[in-house]
């Protein structure tokens, strides 16, 4: 299916880049910033955007499952000033690596 791992990794790259940019509207990104159950909530519906490309793409559920915790944790860091978005990214790219490492592995 890809030019394997480039292909791999690009195709996350391009769903991160929909997710973060297109698919979170202003109120999202600003209500990620809230204190409480309203914050942790749509950080929680953030992520799972993220889980779900990502689940679609390596055509797992566990995957899917664990890059809506990390996204929304690593987004959480951000939110409450522990790191910039620069950073942020940095991580997320990571991230993407990562499952371009584990799936080369199996």
């Amino acid at each position: 299916m890809f030019h394997f791992p480039i292909g791999l990794f690009l195709a996350l790259l391009l769903w991160h880049l929909i997710a973060d940019f297109l698919l979170q509207p202003q109120v999202m990104a600003d209500g990620k910033r809230k204190r409480g159950a309203t914050g942790i909530a749509i950080l929680a519906v953030h992520g799972f955007i993220h889980g779900v490309g990502t689940g679609l793409i390596l055509g797992s559920f566990w995957a899917a499952l664990l890059e809506t915790g990390a996204h929304a944790t690593v987004d959480w860091g951000k939110c409450r000033g522990y790191y910039d978005l620069l950073a942020d990214q940095c991580v997320h790219l990571l991230c993407l690596g990562c499952w371009v490492v584990f799936m080369a592995s199996l």
